[in-house]
């Protein structure tokens, strides 16, 4: 609430976001979202998230999006990532995500596993996919839905804000600015 405070006293309104697998949301934490109007992104991997993820975690997922979309000042996003090990996956779970009402699917690739190019081969192949499950959403909802297809909000490069505007709460407590440097901010507040 130190950020209510003082974006009145500022006059300005502080900007919530939260990145998250999905699982743990309860009914407080979606009231709470939705009253302070976040940006939530949800990690969640479509068909791949059982061959990947804690089996189970698609039913509570699919659950908890389906409550964040009923909210409607929650803007939501969420992040599918594909490894070579799951690629296959890619393009029928951009689709289901879609189907669920969401409006913007962030589809990631893993830069931490080696792509052979058996693997390259089949991500080439799913990114044509991906192309026709965008084109039959815009023809459904005017919405491209795949926020990697949408054009940039503006001319120049990316850079991350962490440390400049927006700082992240750790699962031990710690504050950083910037997934590079995580230990940087700790203990400052």
């Amino acid at each position: 609430y130190f950020a209510e405070k003082l974006g009145r006293e500022s006059g300005s309104r502080p900007r919530y976001s939260l990145t998250t697998n999905g699982s743990l949301i309860t009914a407080e934490a979606i009231r709470l979202f939705n009253k302070y109007r976040f940006a939530l992104e949800i990690s969640f991997d479509g068909t791949a998230q059982e061959t990947c993820r804690q089996k189970g975690s698609s039913v509570k997922i699919i659950r908890n999006i389906k409550k964040l979309l009923a909210c409607p000042d929650i803007q939501l996003e969420v992040n599918s990532v594909s490894t070579p090990g799951t690629v296959q996956h890619l393009s029928e779970s951009a689709r289901i995500i879609l189907d669920l009402g969401v409006p913007s699917v962030q589809v990631s690739i893993s830069a931490i596993e080696r792509w052979n190019k058996v693997s390259l081969r089949k991500l080439r192949a799913e990114m044509k996919a991906l192309r026709e499950v965008a084109i039959e959403h815009f023809r459904k909802t005017g919405n491209v839905g795949i926020a990697n297809f949408k054009g940039s909000r503006g001319k120049g490069f990316f850079f991350c804000a962490g440390g400049q505007d927006r700082f992240a709460i750790a699962p031990d407590g710690g504050i950083w600015g910037c997934f590079l440097f995580p230990g940087f901010f700790r203990g400052m507040l």
